[in-house]
C-alpha cells in the first residue's frame, strides 16, 4: 500500500481535533487498540514482546483504553492509556497496563502509579511505556517501578505488527496495513534502509552537476536578468557555481559586496 492509497486512520486523524500531545496521543492508542482487537495474533504478539517470552492467549481477551482504575491513595483514580486482560491457553491470567507517548514527555510519576497498579493485578502483570522519542523512551528506563516496566519505541510496535503479524496473514489485512502505513507517515516506523538498488542509482546519476552547470550557463547567457541592479551585473557577473551540490548563479558588486535580492521588493 502506497502513501497515496486511500487511509481511514490518516483520514480520521485530519479530521480529529489534535492540537494538543494528549489528543493525539489518545488516537494513536485508540488506533492501536483497535489493531489489537480485530487483526488475528496481534495481540498475543504484542503480549509475546512484553512478556519476552512465548505466550500462547485464549480468545476472549479484552482490550480497554483509558480504563478507571483505583489508585493506592484514597479517592484516586488512574487512567492508563491501553489495558490488556487476557488468560493464556492453560488458565494462566495475564494483564498489560500501557502508557503511550507521541508529542509529550514521560511522566515518571504516572509510571509508578501504573506499576502499582500493576503490583497489585491477580496473575502475572506486565508494564509498558511506548514513545515516540529517545528522551521519553530513555527517561522511562530510568523509572524504578514495583513491576518491571518494558520501555520500547513505536518503531518496535511497527515492526511487531510487521513482522510477526502481517507477514504470517496470508490473505494479510487491509486495516493493518492502513495503520502501519498511518504510522510511517507520522515518522512512527523505522527507516527505511538504502537499498543496492538506491546506490546504483546513485552512481548511474554521476555527472548530474555537470549537466546542471551547462544549463545555468545556457541561463545566464540566454537570460537578461533585467531583475537585478545593475551594479550587480558586473562584466564577470553572474557566475555559475557549484555549491555544495547545487548550482548558484551568483551576484556581486564590485568590491566583492555580495547582496540578497527579493524580488518582490
Amino acid at each position: 500500500m502506497s502513501a497515496e492509497s486511500p487511509n481511514i486512520f490518516n483520514a480520521l486523524f485530519d479530521l480529529h481535533p489534535g492540537e494538543k500531545h494528549s489528543q493525539n496521543e489518545n488516537f494513536l492508542s485508540e488506533a492501536f487498540a483497535h489493531i489489537l482487537r480485530t487483526v488475528d495474533g496481534a495481540c498475543e504478539a504484542w503480549v509475546n514482546k512484553l512478556a519476552k517470552s512465548q505466550v500462547r492467549l485464549a480468545p476472549g481477551f479484552e482490550i480497554t483504553t483509558r480504563s478507571s482504575e483505583v489508585g493506592d491513595e484514597p479517592g484516586s483514580i488512574y487512567y492508563p492509556d491501553l489495558k490488556i486482560k487476557a488468560q493464556t491457553e492453560t488458565g494462566k491470567p495475564v494483564t498489560v497496563f500501557a502508557e503511550h507517548k507521541w508529542g509529550s514527555p514521560c511522566d515518571p510519576e504516572q509510571l509508578r502509579k501504573y506499576g502499582r497498579i500493576a503490583q497489585k493485578t491477580s496473575g502475572e502483570a506486565l508494564l509498558a511505556f511506548v514513545g515516540a522519542r529517545t528522551d521519553q523512551v530513555e527517561q522511562a528506563r530510568q523509572v524504578n517501578t514495583p513491576v518491571r516496566c518494558t520501555c520500547l519505541f513505536w518503531e518496535d510496535l511497527y515492526d511487531v505488527l510487521h513482522n510477526d503479524v502481517l507477514r504470517k496473514l496470508q490473505r494479510g489485512d487491509p486495516m493493518l496495513e492502513q495503520f502501519l502505513n498511518f504510522m510511517e507517515s507520522n515518522a512512527l516506523s523505522p527507516g527505511k534502509p538504502i537499498t543496492l538498488r538506491q546506490m546504483q542509482a546513485h552512481i548511474e546519476a554521476y555527472g548530474l552537476i555537470d549537466r546542471l552547470m551547462r544549463y545555468g550557463k545556457k541561463l545566464k547567457t540566454d537570460y537578461s536578468w533585467e531583475e537585478i541592479p545593475v551594479r550587480y551585473r558586473t562584466k564577470n557577473a553572474p557566475v555559475i557555481k557549484d555549491r555544495a551540490g547545487r548550482v548558484a548563479v551568483e551576484f556581486w558588486a564590485p568590491g566583492w559586496s555580495p547582496g540578497i535580492i527579493d524580488r518582490k521588493s
